[in-house]
């Protein structure tokens, strides 16, 4: 009965080879120093379930309205619906701004578009992508009852300036402190490597390139090198000096097939009378 020859596959098969689990260590520490954001770019990172993103939007009266608007874009909600509407826009104006010119910029708002059933709210400082921001919330009323509301937050970097208007009318997101936990994942989206644990997977990586390649250079060798069972079979053949060697006309014959049969005892006698018949006479 035969046996499946075991080889080095076959016993690897049992466990993952050490090999295979450097590897995969080393894809773990890469993936895990890599942190990928939500959203590349400045963007809302968490929007409300139901939003989608229209990148052709834009916001009729802009918060600032003397700085040059660099791109545009916003989320929107429920179009169909006007008593549920609900819309975040995303301004980047050119430079930063300070406190100052966004209250600025609340006083020349109100002074261009107030009315009387809004209630504009004070300047208050947010803590947005880890830097201060600055903004303030209109309360629409009409007849007594609340109708809709809107946080303007205003978020400086260091040659841009993102202006985040959250509008709405749906009840989900009437209150302030609803208004602020959209707003508040806003942030310039970019991966972020931990440079230690990539470090740390580049060394792993390394140490299995090296044990690859000495693992072929021995497989490269092993496949190269003569088999040493055909050499002794090939050393058996070879006929020793003064040895039991079939003479050199007979070596055609050992090669090609079986040896040629001895003469048969028969041929050097007479051929026997037929049966029944006079003996031929003796010689003489």
């Amino acid at each position: 009965m035969l046996r499946p020859q075991r080889t080095a596959f076959t016993r690897s098969s049992r466990r993952p080879p050490a090999l295979g689990r450097l590897a995969s260590l080393a894809l773990l520490l890469t993936l895990a120093a890599c942190t990928p954001p939500q959203f590349e770019g400045p963007q809302i990172q968490a929007p409300p379930e139901g939003f989608f993103y229209d990148a052709n939007s834009s916001q009729a009266r802009k918060v600032f309205d003397d700085r040059e608007v660099l791109a545009e874009g916003a989320w929107l909600s429920n179009l169909a619906d006007e008593d549920e509407l609900s819309v975040i826009s995303l301004t980047t104006f050119r430079g930063p701004v300070t406190r100052a010119e966004v209250e600025a910029a609340r006083e020349a708002l109100i002074a261009r578009w107030g009315r009387p059933t809004t209630e504009y709210g004070p300047v208050r400082t947010y803590r947005i992508d880890d830097r201060d921001a600055w903004g303030w919330l209109e309360t629409n009323r009409f007849g007594g009852s609340l109708r809709s509301r809107e946080l303007k937050v205003v978020v400086p970097y260091d040659s841009v300036s993102y202006a985040i208007e959250f509008y709405t009318r749906d009840p989900l997101f009437l209150e302030p402190a609803e208004l602020e936990a959209v707003v508040g994942t806003f942030a310039v989206g970019r991966t972020e490597w931990n440079l230690p644990g990539l470090a740390l997977g580049a060394l792993i990586a390394l140490v299995v390139l090296a044990l690859l390649r000495e693992r072929l250079r021995a497989y490269v060798e092993r496949r190269t090198a003569p088999d040493p069972r055909t050499r002794e079979m090939r050393l058996a053949r070879i006929p020793t000096p003064g040895g039991d060697a079939p003479p050199r006309g007979d070596a055609g014959a050992g090669a090609g097939g079986a040896a040629a049969a001895p003469p048969s005892p028969r041929a050097d006698r007479a051929p026997e009378p037929p049966s029944g018949g006079d003996a031929p006479p003796p010689p003489v």
